[in-house]
């Protein structure tokens, strides 16, 4: 089988120019695919043959192809076949970030270390990442680099698979000129089209969260004395000088379903404010305690509200949480207060 080289250069990436040469993805496809139909031949020549196996024999006969085709791809061609790879919105959208970002689809401290490649029906080459092994490698510091690349790296693996990863530092940590990006690949995870799980009174001061709020009302005992109006006030003095636990206190007092439910509001501690000039009543939401009756089921409610919660959560620094497994749960009306206190949270314009 005759195979032709190519070259391809980094120029558009801001590296020095390399000029490399690698097998031609498009004569190796076509071994396989040959491959593919010997042994399509051979099971139906042999019934006693498995198919399957057959094919898994093929696969595994250009495996060390791929992987050799893998190593050598330059910047520009690995993102192509990363795209290639990409069997839904969630990956195409992880894909397009990292993409953006650049610095994780060089030769070392790479994503292809965690990558296998393959040829798809249509002859591409493709490769898809482990995600699961991805953040075991950042967590084992085996794929390491500044903090503010490797927020974007986790950012990604959460929007793509099931990685839990935790919102509170990491989003303040990723670079101005990438949240942009990391926002549309939130985005691309909101489904504009699911129903609302409710339509909840609104809370009209509930954007005093991000605002110094002077609290006239004494300082109460029990959460059963406290209508929503004191909650809100006491939790928006409680998150005064945090910048993602006022966050998750914003999007919980927006949404307005939990601080109306009695049941919820037993995990909100109270207490006296005395950093004020006035006396009033301070409220701290007990996440700890919060995220523990989640995981044992005790916190029941339509999955919008629940993903809502844990994404109060997560901002809170409480629970860990994949964004690919959570996001596409909000109903339309969720998504939009999601977007909207995330964007804030990046320092993005409207």
């Amino acid at each position: 089988m005759k195979i032709t080289r190519k070259r391809m250069t980094l120029d558009s990436f801001g590296v020095h120019s390399v000029q490399i040469s690698v097998q031609s993805a498009t004569a190796t496809a076509a071994d396989h695919v040959a491959l593919r139909c010997s042994c399509d031949c051979l099971t139906r020549t042999y019934p006693g043959l498995d198919p399957a196996e057959a094919r898994t024999e093929a696969d595994d006969h250009v495996r060390p192809l791929a992987r050799a085709l893998l190593g050598n791809l330059g910047p520009i061609d690995l993102a192509t076949a990363l795209h290639v790879g990409a069997r839904c919105g969630a990956e195409r959208a992880a894909i397009t970030l990292l993409v953006e970002h650049r610095s994780w689809l060089g030769w070392q401290h790479s994503v292809r270390d965690y990558a296998e490649g393959h040829w798809d029906d249509r002859f591409q080459f493709a490769v898809r990442i482990d995600w699961a092994e991805l953040l075991i490698g950042v967590r084992h510091r085996k794929l390491s680099g500044p903090a503010k690349d490797v927020a974007v790296l986790l950012c990604a693996a959460s929007v793509a698979g099931d990685a839990p990863i935790l919102l509170n530092d990491l989003l303040v940590s990723i670079a101005a000129p990438m949240r942009v990006h990391v926002h549309a690949a939130l985005r691309e995870l909101l489904d504009p089209t699911s129903t609302p799980s409710a339509d909840p009174e609104t809370i009209d001061i509930a954007t005093a969260v991000f605002y110094k709020v002077d609290v006239d009302t004494a300082p109460l005992a029990t959460s059963a004395d406290v209508d929503v109006s004191e909650l809100t006030r006491a939790l928006a003095v409680g998150t005064q000088g945090t910048t993602t636990e006022g966050a998750a206190v914003r999007l919980l007092l927006l949404h307005g379903v939990w601080p109306r439910r009695p049941s919820w509001r037993r995990y909100v501690a109270y207490g006296d404010d005395a950093s004020h000039r006035r006396s009033g009543l301070v409220a701290r939401i007990m996440w700890p305690e919060l995220v523990e009756h989640m995981a044992a089921g005790e916190v029941v409610g339509h999955p919008s509200d629940l993903a809502v919660l844990s994404l109060a959560a997560t901002l809170a620094g409480a629970q860990a949480v994949s964004l690919g497994a959570v996001l596409p749960v909000l109903d339309w009306r969720a998504a939009g207060l999601v977007d909207r206190v995330m964007r804030d949270l990046l320092g993005l314009r409207w």
